[in-house]
């Protein structure tokens, strides 16, 4: 069905400001499709007060879990206003290499040590010095609940407190990675969510730049650019990424 199919009977309202007036159309469309009826940036109709009006805007619907349909506002103005502005063709894209980083446990840094972020614990009945591997293990299997334990919080009555974890409260550290950009421009919406990829999944983008692992698809955005839409996908790098976590 065609868009005007949709439309609600007298539902127009008028408005404008600084020489530009506006009409803004609603429709009652299916949700499944309602981003199909978005029209491209300066799409023209005519407009029974106004004449020929240019698509400038719509207003992104709210969406209930048991909606059938849903209420879609295009707004056109009579003149092309922003609608002229081409900042790039359709389906014009481009690779972009971008530095980033991410979070990472604290036990996958290369110095890392257990006595940053657990505590060394010694049975009460017990009174030994420090041991010497509490400054240098980089697990907790010396601790073995025999006479020593590490812990990041008190085990119970049993066990004193022998040495404070040497950097409390930190369980993650920001490590440098790489990231992959894509920007795609459309005119049509329906086009760019096309070429978006899903967040969390891993697939390797087709400019890696020379990095070598895996990739994971770490944001994605649709932004208005001109009289364009503009969709941006952002891969992100590692030696790996955890296949159980992330198909």
């Amino acid at each position: 069905m065609a868009l005007s199919d949709y439309q609600l009977r007298n539902a127009l309202s008028y408005g404008g400001s600084s020489g530009e007036e506006t009409v803004t159309y609603n429709y009652r469309v299916p949700v499944a499709d309602w981003k199909t009826f978005i029209p491209a940036f300066g799409a023209s109709l005519v407009d029974s007060f106004l004449g020929t009006v240019y698509f400038q805007n719509y207003t992104r619907p709210s969406i209930a879990e048991d909606d059938a349909y849903v209420l879609l506002s295009l707004t056109y103005a009579d003149n092309l206003g922003r609608s002229a502005i081409v900042n790039k063709e359709d389906n014009a894209n481009v690779w972009l290499p971008v530095p980033s980083t991410f979070e990472k446990p604290l036990e996958q840094a290369v110095a890392y040590k257990t006595k940053w972020n657990y505590d060394l614990y010694q049975l009460k009945s017990s009174s030994l010095a420090t041991p010497a591997w509490q400054g240098t293990a980089t697990d907790i299997s010396d601790g073995t609940g025999e006479v020593w334990l590490w812990g990041k919080d008190s085990p119970g009555d049993d066990w004193k407190l022998q040495e404070v974890k040497t950097k409390p409260g930190i369980e993650a550290w920001v490590a440098p990675a790489f990231a992959s950009q894509y920007h795609f421009w459309n005119a049509t919406y329906a086009v760019v969510v096309a070429v978006l990829e899903a967040v969390a999944t891993r697939v390797t983008p087709a400019q890696t730049f020379g990095y070598p692992g895996e990739w994971l698809v770490t944001a994605v955005t649709i932004n208005e650019d001109g009289n364009r839409y503009k969709g941006t996908v952002e891969f992100t790098n590692a030696t790996v990424w955890d296949h159980e976590l992330y198909s």
